[in-house]
């Protein structure tokens, strides 16, 4: 590539050797193509190193090497000409203009470049191309011969390629740039006249074939040249160079044609119609709204079919009914016990006595009896064995009915969610979406000068002023220019944004990539882990999940004991947790939830929860305990300490959750930590000023820092598994962190 470079370089070299005379004119020639070959061999190096520098693509550090090396390749012709004041004047002047020069042609050239993935032109490089012809015009009339006019060949031949290709309008456009170059020469404005009678007589005529055109074409410059006069000295041989162009728009290749065709486009409409899909929404509006209502209703009637258990006293009145039935119905003895009613009645009363007792206990013997019963009744023990049998089958039934009814109330509360998450939906999506074609145009323009061509572009605004930014573009600018994507549509939309997916179009070799707008705060993790006895399975899990692009969980799950069945337990609950979270259930609904499943799951243990919820939006952050220890935050100049609450999950149908709030600063972090730390330390205030002193910055090195004194304090062997898992709420930079991870 470089040697070709250099072979060109040295045709150039060659060629101003026939143009320019003088000593001074060949060393500026030869500095001019020396530049030139050192700038061909560097800028692609410097541009590879520093592809991915943020600063590279901001302010396009490409055109200003180049324009660098322009002005150095200037500098010898500027020094010759510096003897007098006039000439450095010209040569300073040909300095400027030829660097506008240079600018038009680098536009227009990225602008071909681009021109494949069917992107309409820009006003700048619309601009530019106007600049570049206007200036080739100028240049062409030096190859200008008696017998054929190059300059009307090319101004002819631009004229109609611009009108096939784009229309009346830019084949206008070229002839007015094609004459004023020449004008700028000549002092004459002729030219411009005659050029823009020649565009508008072939746009006149202009219909399926090109054959009227070009008649049409050829009419008029045999007009103005026999009749007005309009070129000096007008002969058989100036009509030459109209013709052989014309020959040549019409064997021009159609592919040429449909290079620059843009009627065809993605951007020639929307990717779809705006109205369509805020109808769309208002639909989807109704039948999620209807669906919550559902939900809620079936959540009534789940609510309605938990039956409960009865009470001791009515369970004892039933079991005394059944046992006064089977024996004493049959009894020999029934005469002298049921004498009188009052008599039958302190019968029934303690036979229900002796039944609640057996129910509170589980089991009677002979020294539970009352004893005017032991005396009078002849078949105690009978009463004692049937009324055991009795309670052992009620209390059976009661735990079926007690599993059932456990069922009963966690699909309830999860139908109650659901219908909340409907709720929530039905008024995301209710409202309008508001489309801002104005800001999508400037993106693909914006993202065109830094050489990403953007095939299509959706920008969206919602109710709360935030942004979402769809962009097509190639899958290779997908993954190599996330950085100048995000500055520049940041730049457009007035917020900082960051890439929240990037995901494969239809298009093959294409990438949509959607970017929002970024949250205010990032967050950075660590953690570390000692398992008790050393091991190798420790029973706690943890996990770090980013739920939206806003909200962000840890979690810190212990086990009941340790090791494998420990870690079963912890990682079944952490797994339960972490699809909770993602589904956008409500805090009480998840916890009330997972703790349903582990006991209906029969789960051989307990497990106690702590989650932390960041909202990097505005700092705040939640903490959901679960019979889990003492949480921290470490602030700048203290430590925090956030109160536990209520029992592991796994133990009790009705657990209640400690939720506690507060709010983050830049710098600060969240610890939470397993019982193993807390046990470690022996004290929870020992625990805080520890954190409090410790002067490391980064969470991993304080967690490592926090585990190593914890087996520091207990003859370097962990007393149990121990688990600590930090956060720290910082600005929010480019490089987010907060990803899921799960561990154990």
């Amino acid at each position: 590539m470089n040697v070709n470079k250099l072979l060109i370089g040295g045709a150039a070299f060659i060629f101003s050797l026939f143009t320019s005379y003088g000593q001074d004119d060949v060393i500026s020639n030869i500095v001019v193509v020396s530049v030139y070959a050192f700038a061909s061999w560097t800028i692609p190096k410097i541009k590879q190193k520093y592809r991915h520098n943020k600063n590279w693509q901001k302010y396009n550090c490409e055109y200003l090497l180049i324009f660098f090396f322009f002005a150095i390749s200037n500098i010898p012709n500027i020094y010759f000409q510096s003897g007098h004041l006039l000439t450095l004047y010209i040569a300073l002047t040909s300095l400027c203009i030829g660097i506008i020069f240079l600018m038009a042609c680098l536009v227009f050239h990225n602008a071909l470049g681009t021109r494949f993935n069917k992107i309409p032109w820009t006003p700048d490089q619309k601009i530019c191309g106007g600049v570049l012809l206007t200036i080739l015009s100028l240049g062409f009339l030096w190859f200008d011969h008696d017998y054929f006019s190059f300059h009307k060949f090319a101004t002819v031949l631009i004229i109609l390629i611009a009108l096939f290709i784009s229309g009346g309008g830019a084949s206008l456009i070229a002839a007015i740039c094609m004459g004023l170059g020449a004008s700028l020469l000549s002092l004459d404005l002729v030219f411009i006249a005659t050029y823009a009678l020649l565009a508008l007589s072939a746009a006149a005529f202009k219909c399926k074939t090109k054959y009227m055109s070009l008649m049409a074409l050829m009419v008029m410059d045999l007009v103005l040249g026999f009749y007005f006069r309009a070129y000096w000295g007008y002969g058989v041989f100036d009509i030459l160079p109209v013709v052989l162009a014309c020959l040549i728009v019409l064997i021009l290749p159609q592919k040429l044609e449909r290079y620059f065709d843009f009627s065809n486009t993605i951007l020639g409409g929307h990717l779809v119609s705006k109205n369509t899909i805020n109808r769309n929404r208002q639909g989807v509006y109704r039948q999620i709204n209807n669906l919550g209502n559902v939900f809620n209703e079936m959540q009534n009637i789940y609510k309605n079919l938990v039956t409960g258990s009865a009470t001791v006293e009515d369970k004892g009145k039933l079991i005394a009914s059944g046992i006064v039935e089977n024996l004493c119905g049959r009894c020999p003895n029934k005469a002298n016990c049921r004498k009188t009613q009052d008599c039958a009645k302190d019968i029934d009363k303690a036979f229900q006595k002796i039944c609640r007792v057996c129910l509170e206990k589980g089991n009677i013997n002979f020294l539970d009896m009352p004893t005017d019963m032991s005396m009078k009744c002849t078949r105690l023990n009978d009463v004692l064995n049937l009324t055991n049998s009795y309670v052992g089958q009620i209390q059976k039934t009661d735990e079926s009915r007690m599993k059932t009814d456990a069922g009963k109330i966690m699909m309830a509360g999860l139908l109650s969610g659901v219908s909340a998450l409907c709720k929530s939906f039905s008024k995301e999506i209710g409202s309008n979406v508001v489309f801002d074609t104005e800001k999508a145009t400037k993106i693909k323009d914006r993202l065109l000068d830094v050489g990403i061509c953007a095939s299509d572009c959706l920008i969206t605004k919602n109710q709360s002023g935030e942004y979402t930014v769809s962009v097509l573009i190639p899958r290779a600018d997908a993954r190599n220019s996330g950085a100048a994507l995000e500055h520049v549509i940041g730049c457009v939309a007035g917020h900082k944004m960051c890439i929240d997916t990037v995901d494969d179009a239809d298009t093959a070799g294409f990438a949509i990539v959607t970017v929002k707008t970024s949250p205010r705060y990032s967050l950075t993790f660590g953690v570390a882990q000692a398992a008790k006895d050393f091991n190798p399975t420790n029973g706690d899990s943890f996990s770090f999940l980013r739920v939206t692009s806003d909200k962000t969980m840890m979690a810190l799950c212990d086990g009941m004991g340790t090791g494998e069945r420990a870690r079963r337990v912890s990682v079944l609950a952490i797994s339960l947790i972490e699809n909770f979270y993602k589904a956008g259930f409500p805090n009480e609904v998840i916890m009330d939830s997972v703790n349903q499943l582990l006991i209906l799951t029969e789960q051989e243990g307990f497990s106690a929860i702590d989650v932390v919820v960041f909202s990097l939006k505005d700092g705040g952050v939640r903490f959901i305990k679960v019979g889990g220890v003492e949480g921290f935050i470490k602030r700048a100049r203290d430590v925090e300490v956030v109160e536990s609450g209520s029992l592991p999950m796994g133990i009790v149908e009705e657990m209640i959750p400690k939720i506690t709030s507060a709010h983050l600063m830049p710098r600060d972090m969240v610890v939470i930590v397993s019982d193993g730390v807390t046990d470690s330390f022996r004290d929870r205030v020992a625990l805080a000023n520890f954190i409090n002193n410790i002067e490391h910055k980064h969470p991993q090195k304080i967690a490592d820092e926090i585990i190593a004194e914890c087996i520091r304090r207990t003859d370097k062997v962990a007393i149990d598994d121990c688990t600590v898992a930090i956060a720290r709420l910082d600005n929010y930079v480019d490089n987010l962190v907060s990803q899921k991870h799960v561990g154990a």
